[in-house]
């Protein structure tokens, strides 16, 4: 499985207040609807791979290179909107899942050769607020030793 699936799996495990988990390729599509929210289980969870920061090139041996990649994940919380109209029921809904999302994947070990998953500098922020839906972004990353031949 790919860290993005075991994300998603872990998700899945550790989060029982959100009721679906799944990956998505862009922002975009799910911000847009193409990812349609009509009958789906929310609060959910979507998880898609952000972007990769390579550290410098050292060399490893005759014609190897290594260096260390950070990997950069998002996990879109998607919550129901209440239709209030100051939003705090949501925005207490959005607090406690973004609270039991940080439980169950911070420190956690998405891949053998990969470190523990730990919350970005700036680790979250709402994409997207629609009629019915908080669109709420958090972000984590992991690193693992790249070596080429």
């Amino acid at each position: 499985m790919s860290v993005r699936d075991n994300i998603i799996a872990r998700i899945g495990a550790e989060c029982p207040s959100i009721k679906s988990a799944q990956g998505i390729a862009d922002l975009s599509v799910l911000l847009q609807r193409r990812v349609p929210l009509q009958g789906a289980k929310l609060p959910g969870a979507f998880v898609l791979r952000l972007r990769d920061v390579a550290g410098a090139n050292r060399l490893a041996g005759p014609n190897a290179v290594a260096q260390q990649v950070t990997s950069h994940y998002g996990v879109v919380l998607v919550v129901r909107h209440a239709g209030e109209s100051s939003g705090e029921r949501t925005s207490n809904d959005i607090e406690d899942l973004i609270l039991e999302l940080d439980a169950g994947l911070q420190g956690y070990v998405p891949a053998p050769d990969h470190k523990p998953l730990m919350l970005d500098a700036q680790a979250g922020s709402i994409v997207g607020l629609q009629k019915d839906a908080l669109f709420y972004q958090r972000q984590y990353s992991t690193a693992y030793r790249q070596r080429t031949l």
